[in-house]
């Protein structure tokens, strides 16, 4: 348990913290006051250290507006209650995760969800080289006016670097994993086409209340090595078609990242999305 009167007392001058708005996995979220400037600071026990200098590397450079921009060029240490952590600072975004989302979407708003995702991802792959890996409804904010934002890039793996594995399952989240990522000791190498599966994924998690891939279910790595996925009815053929290609079992059966952004634009044109 951490004491926010212990950590604002080892802050900088004109950092106030404020409510912590996330506490899962490996990392608290804070709101925070920066000399008039609203930021998050995110807290990190040591031992995910490598991680948070990750993120901070990787994000300190973006300059897209569906990605939050990384305020440090490093991370600072802090102990607290006999414990070490680390720290950074990031861009407020406004509005509320995707997780929190009550109702289904329609295909309208799947699509400028699919939309601003592919950009995302298009910008980490072609400026920096980086495969997320881990996209999931509580790492896609959705802004007031109904944007997204992908937020949370620490396992995002620089081709060049070395890969964080974690399990069997390698870096990303049970349930939101590309067939590729099942296999990390296996030599395949993951590319845009991963973030690109786990698009399909959470499209059609949006669209249908479900994931295609059951993680609790026992068939569940069968079903997804096979790309075997419950097809659902009643959605226009457009939307059957994008969920197709992003969810191919192996990645050369998706589109390329222009491909994908080409049949997102031809689906809002086709359905008359404002």
């Amino acid at each position: 348990m951490i004491d926010p009167q212990d950590f604002q007392n080892k802050l900088p001058e004109g950092l106030t913290l404020g409510r912590q708005i996330h506490d899962g996995g490996q990392r608290k979220v804070f709101e925070a006051d920066d000399r008039g400037t609203k930021v998050v600071i995110k807290l990190m026990p040591e031992d995910e250290r490598n991680r948070a200098e990750r993120e901070v590397s990787i994000g300190s450079t973006f300059d897209h507006p569906n990605l939050p921009r990384i305020l440090d060029d490093e991370v600072f240490d802090v102990e607290l209650d006999g414990n070490e952590f680390v720290w950074f600072r990031e861009r407020f975004i406004e509005g509320e995760t995707l997780e929190k989302r009550t109702d289904n979407y329609d295909p309208c708003q799947a699509l400028a969800l699919a939309g601003d995702l592919i950009a995302a991802v298009t910008y980490l792959w072609e400026k920096h080289t980086v495969v997320h890996r881990d996209i999931k409804p509580v790492n896609i904010m959705v802004r007031p006016d109904g944007t997204f934002v992908l937020i949370d890039v620490g396992i995002g793996r620089h081709q060049t670097e070395s890969s964080i594995t974690s399990g069997l399952f390698g870096p990303g989240t049970r349930g939101h994993v590309a067939p590729e990522q099942m296999m990390p000791n296996k030599g395949r190498k993951l590319d845009s086409r991963t973030d690109l599966f786990l698009i399909g994924i959470v499209v059609y998690q949006v669209l249908v209340g479900v994931r295609p891939f059951r993680p609790r279910k026992p068939d569940y790595e069968t079903k997804l090595l096979a790309g075997e996925w419950p097809h659902p009815e009643g959605l226009p053929p457009q939307i059957g078609d994008l969920l197709e290609r992003l969810l191919g079992h192996r990645p050369h059966q998706r589109p390329s990242l222009e491909q994908a952004r080409d049949m997102v634009s031809q689906a809002k044109k086709e359905l008359a999305c404002s």
